[in-house]
């Protein structure tokens, strides 16, 4: 697996050194789930492309889904680009180098679009854990607000995110539950996840995202300036002299014919 360790980031210029790859703000890129590489040799290390770093950042999102088609890694442009871990949640699943003992937050994995992300979650306050898969790989977690998380990374307002499960909607939830309740019921989902080493997230993100929503009032609004323009005073007068012009033309033309008619009858013509 082609793991970059340093390197430019595309979005930013700026360098990422080796100890800020565990940061939450770090996207480490894939093009086949790392994840699956120990599902009984299913897919090697040397298949995993590509391991590239960049930043985490609106930049990123925008550039991996404003575009129709399939995206390359930012990096390298060689691999397709279609798993995203952030920094922490890379080195707590994948490299195992020091975040593996971290119990100050979990992971939480779902598909936007086509592509696959794996975000971690800070914890905020302690709370029993109820779930059998939780206990098994998190023992020790604390209530964590998943939604915030997704929102802040894909740009996409808390009232507008949808999150599905097979086919069922999650959230908004028709129960009202609050937000921190669902928030661990999508964490458990994700721990199921991982722990049978899925290939691809059960949870699916669905939403309009603040960038796209951006795009189209730029639109709309240069639409209306377009139209402004053309019922500007200027353009008035001078579409309502142009009006006026061939108006009085066509009534004078159209009298001149009729005068003479009169003068010269067609049979005097004749």
């Amino acid at each position: 697996m082609a793991n970059s360790t340093s390197g430019i980031c595309p979005f930013t210029l700026k360098p990422l050194s080796s100890t800020e790859l565990e940061d939450v703000d770090v996207a480490i890129i894939y093009a086949i789930n790392p994840l699956k590489a120990n599902d009984d040799g299913a897919t090697s290390q040397n298949e995993v492309q590509c391991g590239h770093s960049c930043t985490l950042s609106p930049s990123l999102i925008s550039y991996l889904h404003d575009i129709n088609g399939t995206k390359q890694c930012p990096v390298c442009q060689d691999s397709p680009a279609m798993v995203v871990f952030d920094g922490i949640s890379s080195a707590f699943l994948i490299n195992h180098d020091g975040a593996s003992n971290n119990n100050n937050g979990r992971v939480i994995s779902f598909r936007y679009g086509n592509i696959s992300y794996y975000l971690w979650v800070h914890s905020t306050e302690s709370i029993q854990s109820s779930s059998y898969y939780s206990k098994r790989a998190f023992s020790g977690r604390k209530r964590t607000n998943v939604l915030h998380r997704i929102g802040d990374v894909l740009g996409i307002e808390l009232k507008n995110i949808r999150v599905l499960y097979k086919g069922k909607i999650l959230h908004p939830n028709i129960k009202s539950e609050s937000l921190d309740d669902i928030s661990e019921q999508l964490l458990d989902i994700t721990t199921a996840d991982i722990l049978h080493k899925r290939k691809k997230p059960s949870l699916v993100v669905m939403g309009l995202r603040r960038q796209t929503k951006t795009m189209e009032k730029k639109q709309s609004t240069t639409n209306m300036y377009t139209i402004a323009s053309k019922l500007n005073p200027i353009t008035l007068i001078r579409f309502g002299l142009q009006w006026t012009f061939y108006t009085t033309k066509s009534v004078f033309g159209g009298l001149f014919l009729f005068v003479y008619s009169l003068l010269y009858p067609p049979q005097q013509t004749q």
